[in-house]
């Protein structure tokens, strides 16, 4: 933020932080994908064979789309969070990213169920929903 500034812009972006941070505090740190479970906090995922191995971008990514499970996430809002605003053109490698993950995590990666492709605008995540005993 640059200075000078107005006091109604500061409280605007307060406020927007804390909204932020509130919706953040509210998501699971357990993904539940058919038979893998990922733990965001501690960045661990298990599947019927064992520990499943992600990258810490393929993590970020797979945050970013949690965050906004249900909710149609754009190619751009993904690589801005994953990667920076330095790589915004970058939709090929996102979408490599994308591939790989669906190849760890979906049962089926041709047909996807949990990272779906939204044609043309991104993606979505959609989780298995668990009560956690």
């Amino acid at each position: 933020m640059t200075k000078p500034f107005s006091a109604p812009e500061l409280l605007a972006r307060v406020r927007a932080s804390l909204r932020r941070t509130s919706r953040s505090g509210e998501s699971q740190p357990l993904l539940y994908l058919g038979a893998v479970t990922v733990n965001l906090a501690a960045r661990t995922a298990h599947g019927p064979e064992g520990a499943v191995h992600l990258t810490p971008l393929e993590y970020r990514v797979l945050e970013c789309l949690a965050r906004r499970a249900g909710m149609i996430v754009t190619q751009i809002q993904l690589i801005r969070e994953a990667w920076g605003p330095e790589r915004l053109g970058d939709t090929r490698g996102l979408r490599s990213y994308i591939k790989t993950l669906r190849q760890k995590l979906e049962p089926d990666p041709g047909r996807p169920r949990y990272l779906v492709t939204e044609a043309g605008i991104g993606y979505r995540l959609r989780p298995d929903e668990r009560a956690d005993s």
